[in-house]
């Protein structure tokens, strides 16, 4: 079993579903229909993971540790999806008290406003079987985060941070 093997378990059930209908939406929550319904939390990552220059070149940014914070996201829902309390000891066997599962998407800023209200907007338009969110999580900066979250909350997606 890989580390972070939940993640692309529930990318794969979901991907199967949506190729059959075999999904809805229960508030914020889609709901994967099989042996057992799978209700899933699709969270969605503001994070700056590039600067473009005035010319239009992309590089990788790295130091904000945007990277390490994606990964820490990744890890988290990977914890709650299993019940695994190594990290956080009240996690532990989450997994068997509650039935909702966490995949993780994330949404490159670019340090740029526009570029992410535009993601917010396109992320926010999404109708199945396409991935709705379920929560947001802001950008490291307010100058991004504040714009994102007007949008995000107007269209009923909690945003943190």
């Amino acid at each position: 079993m890989s580390l972070l093997s939940s993640l692309s378990d529930l990318d794969s059930l979901r991907e199967n579903a949506s190729s059959v209908n075999n999904i809805t939406r229960s508030g914020n929550l889609d709901i994967v229909a099989g042996d057992k319904h799978v209700p899933i939390c699709h969270i969605v990552n503001f994070m700056p993971f590039s600067l473009v220059d005035e010319n239009g070149n992309r590089t990788v940014y790295n130091e904000l540790s945007t990277l390490e914070s994606g990964v820490a996201v990744m890890l988290a829902a990977q914890h709650l999806n299993t019940g695994d309390g190594r990290v956080v000891p009240e996690v532990a066997g989450l997994s068997d008290r509650c039935p909702i599962r966490f995949t993780v998407e994330w949404m490159d800023t670019e340090f740029i406003e526009r570029t992410a209200v535009n993601s917010a907007i396109e992320l926010t338009d999404r109708r199945l079987p396409e991935r709705e969110p379920c929560a947001i999580i802001g950008a490291l900066r307010s100058a991004v985060s504040i714009p994102t979250s007007l949008i995000t909350g107007l269209r009923g997606y909690p945003q943190f941070r």
